[in-house]
């Protein structure tokens, strides 16, 4: 994968992983220590690409030794199209969550760093994302 500099001390790369009901996801992975890691979640609508907040959250957690892999869960954006595993496109967003399934989202993203190498993690979440 390709590495996107953010900033002098930080790069991140765009990652894809699939849900157990078989949605294709996207999340950026920011950072480089490549032991520990912090898998953020977004609120409600919310997304990776377009919030301050995943920036200044990697800058934080790489003065403490931990990377961030910022993701966005079925949930992202108001309405958002995304593949599957049959090759098909399915609408998602805010507006189509049927919110139990988030545990799909978050499962798939802790697979997706653990197929990174990453072995320590933790998850944060934006609310109301923190009852997920």
């Amino acid at each position: 994968m390709a590495k996107l500099k953010i900033s002098e001390s930080l790069e991140g790369e765009l990652v894809r992983f699939k849900t157990k009901d078989g949605l294709f996801l996207h999340g950026f992975l920011l950072g480089g220590n490549g032991r520990k890691v912090v898998i953020h979640v977004h609120g409600l609508g919310g997304n990776f690409y377009r919030s301050g907040l995943t920036w200044a959250l990697a800058k934080k957690y790489s003065d403490i030794g931990y990377d961030l892999f910022s993701i966005n869960t079925r949930g992202h954006d108001t309405v958002a199209r995304v593949g599957t595993a049959g090759g098909k496109r399915k609408t998602i967003g805010t507006a189509y969550e049927p919110f139990e399934q988030c545990i799909y989202d978050i499962a798939a993203a802790i697979n997706a760093v653990q197929r990174c190498g990453y072995r320590k993690m933790c998850c944060r979440a934006t609310a109301p994302a923190a009852r997920r």
